[in-house]
């Protein structure tokens, strides 16, 4: 019962943390322009945003929450393997867990590397 309130809280600070490290940047980025648009309006710059960077912004912030994910998952499945005291099912389930979270961001990073190769070739002709 002590484990699962700790692992609890353990995973509360993380969710906390990593939701800190997530919309803090936005916000300091949001007050640091600088008066930069006005400048770039007046000097006749476009100040429109195009769909690819967008699209851009979102696929980033996708990957940076996969990629907490995949920490968190590693994360669990070496918890459980140092918690297993050699038992043979808990040893087998932390493993289990540790490769299927590294299939699959092996399988994200390669969709990402094909996607990003294939619409840079496109784009660049």
């Amino acid at each position: 019962m002590k484990n699962k309130k700790i692992l609890l809280v353990l995973s509360g600070f993380f969710v906390a943390v990593s939701a800190l490290l997530f919309f803090v940047p936005k916000f300091v980025q949001a007050d640091s322009n600088y008066g930069l648009d006005a400048t770039a309006q007046s000097a006749g710059l476009p100040m429109t945003k195009d769909l690819a960077s967008v699209l851009g912004n979102v696929i980033g912030s996708a990957l940076s929450l996969i990629s907490i994910l995949f920490f968190g998952l590693m994360l669990y499945g070496g918890i459980t393997w140092m918690t297993a005291r050699g038992k043979p099912e808990n040893t087998a389930k932390a493993l289990d867990t540790i490769i299927a979270a590294t299939i699959g961001i092996v399988i994200i990073l390669a969709a990402y590397a094909i996607t990003n190769f294939v619409f840079s070739n496109v784009i660049s002709g």
